[in-house]
Formats: C-alpha cells, structure tokens, sequence
C-alpha cells in the first residue's frame, strides 16, 4: 500500500523516529540558559542595533552576530549585567556595520587653523608697541607698579 492511500483511508503509517543521541540531550539542556537569555534579550539588542545602523536587515544581522560571537567565546556564562554586556557588544559590533567615513586629505597650501593670520598678527604687534610706548611714557615708580602688578597679578593697592 503506498502512501497516499494511506492517507485516503485515514490508516496511520508506522514510522520509525530516529532516536536522539545521548549527546544532544545533554547538549539542549546545557543550552537551555542561552536560548532563554535569546528570548529575552533579542528584542532589547535589536533596538540598540537599530539606534546605529537605522535598518532593519543590518539591526537583525548585528542581533544575531552579538548572540552567535556570545556563544562561541562562552562570556553568557560569566556576565554580571546582562543588559549592560549585551548593549555594549552589540553596540561595537554595530558601529563595524557602519560604513567608514571617506578621509579627508589636507592641502598643505592651505594655513593651519591654529595660526594667526598676517592680519591678525600685525594688529597684535601694533597693541604691543602701542602698550609699550605708553608704559615708556609713565613715571619711573608707576611703571614699576604697572609692570609687577601685570606680572604677578598683586592688585594695585598691594603693590
């Protein structure tokens, strides 16, 4: 009798299930802490995912690379908080999925920002020799005055 008439009549086919090895057993229930921490934590990873690579695809891959790295390296077994270890590694694996920013060459020809400009330097050298030039003017003690109470910042009164 082949299959289909089986079926028709309602009749049930004897089929021999194979049986699980002795080392699968023991591998699902050394598991079963892992799976419940995937059901509990997936959603929270995926939305840390998606907060950096703004797609759904990428979220997912980052969610299940965090989860397949966290498994071979065994650190589920020794995290002391979850949520913390979890944002964090799917965080820096996130960040990775991001594409790189293209590099910036800097033209030599162009000054520093950190420099004066021509301009600003000769306005500078003209307060300097206008202070100057007005210091030379004053009366030997209050320059001395002025020049200890700008150097060691004493107030006038101290001085």
């Amino acid at each position: 009798m082949n299959v289909l008439n089986a079926l028709d009549f309602g009749k049930e086919l004897a089929v021999d299930k194979p049986k699980e090895p002795a080392y699968a057993r023991e591998s699902a229930a050394r598991d079963l802490p892992f799976v419940e921490l995937v059901e509990r934590q997936s959603g929270f990873l995926f939305r840390v995912a998606f907060a950096i690579v703004r797609n759904v695809h990428d979220a997912e891959d980052v969610v299940q690379e965090t989860f397949l790295k966290l498994y071979r390296t065994g650190s589920w077994k020794r995290m002391r908080d979850e949520k913390a270890f979890l944002a964090r590694m799917a965080w820096r694996i996130a960040l990775s999925k991001l594409p790189s920013r293209p590099t910036v060459e800097l033209d030599p020809e162009l000054p520093a920002l950190h420099t004066r400009s021509p301009e600003d330097t000769a306005i500078a050298a003209d307060w300097n020799s206008t202070i100057q030039r007005l210091i030379e003017a004053l009366p030997e003690t209050k320059r001395f005055r002025k020049r200890c109470g700008s150097r060691w910042r004493y107030r006038q009164s101290r001085v």
